[in-house]
């Protein structure tokens, strides 16, 4: 797919893009979080990316995801330990 800088950064300022930005193609919010459900285990009855028990649907999309660097499991920043076998990764 091919994007232009304000695709993303509709200001042309080099800032993070919004939420709503990024929901612009890959909205809306409730299928994100339908699609990024976890199966509920012993240890973790909420696991859910797009929709945790500390942020609600609060966290900005660029905690975990970036176009211009590898992705990352914000959750782990404290947990350490959630796995989501398809999130994606710049690799």
């Amino acid at each position: 797919m091919e994007l232009s800088c304000k695709d993303c950064h509709a200001s042309g300022q080099k800032v993070i893009p919004t939420k709503e930005a990024c929901l612009t193609c890959h909205g809306p919010l409730d299928e994100l979080r339908d699609a990024a459900k976890q199966p509920e285990s012993e240890l973790f009855r909420d696991t859910n990316p797009h929709y945790s028990l500390h942020y609600g649907d609060g966290l900005e999309c660029s905690a975990c995801h970036s176009e211009h660097k590898p992705a990352k499991i914000y959750c782990n920043t404290c947990h350490h330990n959630f796995e989501y076998p398809d999130f994606p990764t710049n690799k």
